[in-house]
């Protein structure tokens, strides 16, 4: 299950429900603004880690049902950030009880500029 999973998303994501990071990605804890964003009543998000590839960024988070019956929780909802949400999925499950809680995958294209690393320059330090 899952919203604008392509193959190529879809073993990520099957790598993070696994308890692995993907070949390519590193894994670290996501700063303030780096957080997941959905749209949808009778839910808390809190992102928990965020792991940095080439091209693109997955937020990592616990979806948590805070109402009193059961929902069915509508991964199109975290497609409406401002950034370009590539893929989005919940795992184990997509529907919740009052309380229960399951992970939740978004998968953000970075910009250009964002995937660019300066490298420090040789010259600027002494050598030995």
């Amino acid at each position: 299950r899952g919203v604008f999973i392509k193959t190529f998303h879809a073993e990520l994501f099957r790598d993070l429900g696994l308890q692995k990071t993907p070949p390519g990605f590193s894994l670290r804890e996501p700063s303030h603004s780096e957080s997941i964003h959905c749209q949808q009543d009778r839910v808390q998000i809190h992102t928990g880690q965020l792991l940095e590839g080439q091209d693109m960024i997955i937020l990592v988070g616990v979806v948590r049902n805070t109402g009193a019956t059961s929902i069915e929780f509508d991964e199109r909802a975290c497609a409406t950030h401002k950034d370009e949400v590539l893929a989005v999925a919940a795992w184990p499950k997509v529907v919740l009880r009052p309380g229960e809680t399951t992970e939740l995958y978004v998968a953000i294209r970075r910009s250009a500029d964002d995937a660019t690393t300066l490298r420090p320059s040789l010259l600027n330090r002494s050598v030995p």
